[in-house]
């Protein structure tokens, strides 16, 4: 798109914001809801998705209108003429029905209709910063060794002159819900480091620049991240056990009910590479929709839609993969390893076992390869694929798989 998106809904005229990676529009309110996108150039092609939500579109050409209804609330992505530059994000809600005192003293709040240079926001026990729907706040958080600390609303936190947007270091009892972060320059968006009892839900997250993950959890325990959409450059969801002289076993991590967009660098949903910690273990992801993970033009390297880089000492092991639909892997699907002892991302040594990958999709795309791969004398074991389609292709044996592009070495792999 050459220019910018128009959009109403419910023939109210709703605010649309721009990013480097796109525009985004938020809608809260009723439902069924119609949709009204205009567009600045005319319109030849409209691609809503993830496509598992069955929205159908309908678009004038000449008057670059596009329609459609959302029966409930949901996060999409809307492509016009194949613009993968320039997408629209429709961040669509239900009402908010748990708003807090705003003059409750423990609460920091930003009302609608501002823009606020707020700077670092500090959090401490029992502390909530709270954003309302049509407010802009450009700031950080930061909490440290604070219990019960949350933030919520359906504003938007700019941390773009930041180095990461949040950071909860050795806290327990975290709460992010339902806003939308927006994020340039070098850094992850989200540090999660070292905290337990951690909820994350109805978040959105737009972040450019080199690492820009969008969400890292390290050395956590206990954590429920649910219905978030996520685009970013480099990692979108990364869960690791050490970095920058914090350290912690991982275990009890739900991923579920999500839409990711993973950019140039990084994967779709990761574990690793820094794993130097006693274990991680007991990690899903569920009911997951990825709808692109990207790679720069003449370059491979390790990226993939899914994938456990483990380069540490860590016993790995009961991971789950359930339900994934993957929409285009640019490089590749899967990218299971062992990797040597480096002096960046770990001792080495560790061992990765009970992998379960059930009903796992690879729908459009090119052909994308998949490396699943231990080392001489320390085999990967246990890892278990069951109900894999690609290219509408049921993989259920090794020659299969072969035939699919899978490099598989020093592996025990089991096909249902």
């Amino acid at each position: 798109m050459s220019g910018g998106f128009q959009v109403t809904v419910n023939g109210a005229e709703e605010r649309v914001y721009t990013t480097e990676l796109g525009q985004f529009c938020q809608y809260e309110g009723a439902y069924p809801a119609q949709v009204c996108i205009r567009c600045s150039d005319p319109v030849e092609t409209v691609d809503v998705r993830p496509k598992s939500r069955g929205i159908t579109a309908e678009w004038d050409e000449e008057e670059g209108r596009i329609t459609f209804t959302l029966a409930a609330p949901m996060k999409l992505s809307i492509e016009v003429n194949g613009d993968l530059a320039l997408p629209l994000f429709l961040f669509a809600d239900g009402p908010e029905l748990d708003r807090p005192d705003l003059c409750d003293p423990k609460v920091k709040a930003y009302r609608a209709g501002q823009e606020y240079e707020a700077g670092v926001i500090e959090l401490s026990d029992g502390e909530m910063l709270y954003i309302e729907r049509g407010a802009v706040v450009h700031g950080c958080v930061i909490a440290q060794d604070a219990a019960d600390v949350s933030i919520r609303g359906r504003g938007v936190l700019d941390a773009s002159r930041h180095q990461n947007a949040t950071q909860f270091l050795g806290c327990r009892g975290v709460e992010i819900s339902g806003i939308t972060i927006v994020k340039g320059g070098i850094e992850w968006v989200n540090r999660i480091f070292c905290c337990t009892d951690v909820r994350i839900s109805n978040y959105k997250g737009i972040s450019w620049g080199r690492y820009s993950d969008g969400l890292d959890l390290l050395g956590c325990k206990h954590v429920q991240v649910e219905d978030v959409f996520i685009r970013s450059e480099d990692d979108s969801i990364c869960i690791k056990s050490d970095k920058f002289g914090f350290q912690g076993d991982v275990e009890d991590i739900r991923i579920e009910n999500s839409v990711i967009w993973n950019g140039l660098g990084g994967n779709g949903v990761e574990i690793g590479y820094e794993t130097d910690a006693r274990y991680i273990r007991d990690v899903c992801f569920r009911n997951i929709d990825i709808i692109r993970t990207d790679k720069p033009k003449e370059s491979w390297w390790r990226r993939a839609a899914l994938s456990i880089h483990h380069a540490g000492s860590s016993a790995v092991s009961a991971i789950r993969f359930e339900d994934i639909r993957i929409e285009a892997a640019m490089e590749s699907l899967i990218y299971f390893e062992l990797v040597t002892a480096t002096p960046e991302w770990g001792s080495g040594g560790g061992t990765l076992t009970d992998i379960y990958l059930q009903d796992i999709q690879l729908n459009g795309g090119p052909a994308a390869p998949s490396i699943i791969r231990g080392l001489p004398g320390n085999d990967l074991t246990g890892i278990v694929f069951e109900g894999l389609l690609y290219h509408g292709r049921r993989i259920g044996s090794e020659a299969e798989a072969l035939a699919a592009g899978f490099d598989i070495s020093h592996a025990e792999v089991i096909w249902k």
